[in-house]
């Protein structure tokens, strides 16, 4: 389902701009309007095989959007559970696929999300201060992306060198200590050379949760002090006569790691996680024939979980313990499009990745050493003289992809695609997409979507490790691992996640102005990774005795099935303008452990999110929004039930961004998260020993902002 479906069309990507009068438009050419993501080359939205929201750099400034959250949050399909995760920021579902690793994000096509699944922050690491527009595909994407192209992408578009004028610098500045600014710098210089480059930073507001949810944080002898969420990001691209392109993408956030965590389980004394990312990439375009096209992309990227991440909790016996993961991964993608015919475009392309990983370590009693090699750290688990272990996982990854799009003649399509994979840990998977497509006229599409993905089993959870030792040792001299909890050990064995989904778009105009879509949907998830005890406890460490062990296995199976419906209507008058918007989602759907079906987790049956943007001469804008979620289904089941899960009360939430634009240069802008500052909750992540029931959200946030265009 489109959330926008008018204000954001364009000829062609190259013309894109994105403050042109949509209404002047004729209705063939807002139905032409083309994307990049679906099949990794241009191609009309009408053509392409999958499902696609388009969001412009204007609606993005319009309704005060400031990263990848933002956007997704007012996006149908989709579940964020913000500031719900003990050691982790926040959970993404779409379409009941639960976390932050199953879907990618892209920057013009380059992969700037975790390299190998691990599962990280969504939020101000992934700012959208730098994007034309962002294309949002939702649905499986595997044949043109391969692993982790689950349930979606996500690719922002930056300016390129047809674009002029998007230089600027922003500063916004608001209550609780909130700050937040960037700057875009881009120019195109004689001899075709063009640059485009920018940095961003960000800290923001004090969690002020034990004010607001005095019942939740009872022990008032404790001063619950959260680590400020703080980020920076910078990025600069070069491009040479449409021929060579080369860049760089780096962002590190850090974060509380007490979000959710119950007043007895943690010291709330600001510890942090802090996780870093960078992308380098060189790509280069070119024709061998008038028919052949050929892409090739070098791609390195870095991910790492910085050593002076640290818990300070009931399970590190209140002191602090600090953890360190890095995952390296070179890439090179041979990308190939062949006009065959008239009615045939080919494509297809090789592709070969090389992983260096470090898994997520224990815990440690101090900092990693990061210039020494795993085997040269000297750690040892606390209460024992036993050596801590460092997995590293060095693995290959070689797939083959082809597609056919085949006009078959004005009103039908046939989209047909398959990709075969070989991981040298986990084996083959193989991948196919079949999409027909009927216009009716240019008033009725449908597209029926068939498509598998699969997810890699993240070495996060495949050598996920750590427990504590009583510092006992039995008669054989091995020491014992606490009676109470159980000992994490890992299972290189996981296998992949598989989705296989079937999706109906209908699409229906009813002028250049008014559209609306029904996207109804099933999937089906199998070899779902969750954690569980070992009937037997797995000796995964030499000279230990481990009373009880869990793991990771791929014991689980989910259906999902619901609908995404969205309208958009655009009134202009004289003077003003007037873009209206709404999406309405409806999913349920079963998540079946070890034979016994259960709710399916941290989903809202019901969604409706909704807006409006009113522009007065071009120079005055005021955008409301607002979110219904309903009861949402909690991670954890109620005590005593094996089927039943957890429910969060349903919740109202509010948000108003303004603007007026004071010169064609200086504007200003004021946003108020949460108008009404509703005290609402989300559902936590983690088990109810250590966690709330339900995670409290953060209370009113008012901004301002001035930019100013150079």
């Amino acid at each position: 389902m489109n959330l926008v479906s008018v204000s954001f069309v364009q000829a062609t990507p190259e013309s894109f701009d994105d403050s042109f009068d949509f209404l002047e438009l004729s209705l063939e050419d807002l139905i032409n309007v083309k994307v990049v993501t679906s099949s990794k080359y241009l191609e009309k939205n009408v053509d392409s095989p999958a499902n696609i929201h388009i969001i412009t750099a204007k609606q993005i400034n319009d309704r005060g959007y400031k990263n990848i959250e933002d956007l997704l949050r007012n996006l149908p399909g989709v579940d964020i559970q913000e500031h719900a995760v003990v050691g982790n920021y926040n959970v993404v579902t779409m379409r009941g696929a639960k976390n932050n690793n199953k879907f990618i994000i892209l920057k013009d096509g380059v992969r700037i999300s975790t390299p190998s699944g691990e599962i990280g922050a969504i939020s101000e690491n992934y700012p959208l201060y730098l994007a034309k527009r962002v294309e949002v595909l939702i649905g499986p994407a595997a044949v043109s992306y391969g692993a982790d192209a689950f349930s979606g992408v996500i690719n922002i578009i930056t300016f390129d060198d047809k674009d002029e004028g998007n230089s600027n610098i922003t500063i916004s500045a608001g209550d609780k200590n909130y700050l937040n600014g960037s700057i875009l710098y881009s120019k195109l210089f004689d001899n075709g050379v063009y640059i485009n480059s920018g940095l961003q930073g960000y800290y923001s507001q004090d969690f002020d949760f034990a004010n607001d949810y005095p019942k939740l944080y009872d022990d008032t002898s404790k001063n619950y002090d959260f680590k400020n969420t703080n980020n920076y990001q910078f990025f600069a691209d070069t491009k040479v006569n449409n021929f060579f392109s080369a860049g760089v993408f780096h962002s590190k956030i850090t974060y509380s790691s007490d979000f959710t965590a119950k007043p007895n389980f943690s010291a709330f004394n600001k510890s942090f996680l802090e996780e870093s990312s960078t992308t380098i990439y060189a790509n280069f375009d070119y024709n061998l024939s008038d028919k052949l096209h050929a892409k090739t992309l070098f791609t390195y990227q870095l991910f790492t979980l910085g050593n002076a991440s640290n818990f300070n909790n009931l399970f590190t016996g209140f002191t602090k313990q600090y953890k360190y993961g890095r995952s390296a991964r070179y890439s090179l993608n041979q990308d190939f499009t062949y006009q065959l015919n008239q009615s045939h475009l080919m494509s297809g392309g090789l592709v070969y990745d090389y992983f260096d990983i470090i898994p997520r370590s224990p815990d440690l009693p101090s900092p990693y050493e990061v210039e020494k090699k795993p085997d040269e750290q000297s750690f040892f688990y606390p209460n024992t003289e036993l050596p801590i272990s460092f997995f590293q996982q060095r693995d290959e990854n070689m797939g083959v992809y082809i597609q056919d799009n085949w006009q078959i003649n004005k009103q039908w399509r046939q989209v047909s695609g398959i990709r075969y994979d070989h991981h040298t840990l986990y084996g083959d998977t193989v991948n196919p997409r079949l999409t027909t497509i009927y216009q009716a006229d240019h008033y009725n599409i449908f597209k029926l979507i068939y498509a598998h993905s699969f997810l890699a089993p993240p070495p996060s959870l495949a050598f996920n490790s750590f427990g504590s030792f009583t510092g006992q040792q039995n008669e054989q001299g091995d020491w014992l691992s606490s009676p109470f909890a159980p000992f994490r050990v890992p299972n290189a064995d996981l296998k992949p996640e598989t989705l296989k989904s079937l999706e109906l778009n209908y699409e229906h105009w009813f002028n250049p102005s008014s559209k609306i879509k029904f996207a109804p949907f099933y999937n089906i998830i199998d070899d779902v990774i969750l954690v569980t005890g070992d009937v037997m406890a797995k000796q995964a460490i030499e000279g230990a005795f481990l009373n009880k062990t869990s793991s990771f296995k791929n014991i689980g199976e989910s259906t999902t099935y619901g609908i995404d419906i969205s309208a958009n209507i655009n009134t202009v008058y004289d003077n003003s303008t007037l873009d209206y918007w709404l999406a309405l989602s409806y999913i349920d759907g079963e998540l079946t452990e070890q034979g016994i079906d259960t709710d399916l987790p941290l989903i809202a049956h019901y969604k409706i999110k909704s807006g409006l943007t009113f522009s007065y001469q071009n120079k005055y804008i005021i955008s409301p929004t607002i979110r219904w979620i309903s009861e949402t289904t909690g991670n954890n089941l109620i005590v005593g039930s094996q089927t039943q899960r957890t429910k969060i009360d349903s919740y109202f939430v509010v948000d108003l961004h303004s603007e007026a634009k004071v010169t064609e240069q200086l504007s200003f802008k004021v946003t108020i998260s949460n108008l009404l500052d509703e005290k609402y909750f989300n559902a936590p992540f983690a088990n109810n020993f250590l966690a709330f029931n339900k995670a409290p959200q953060v209370g009113r946030l008012i901004y301002a902002t001035m930019q100013y265009d150079f």
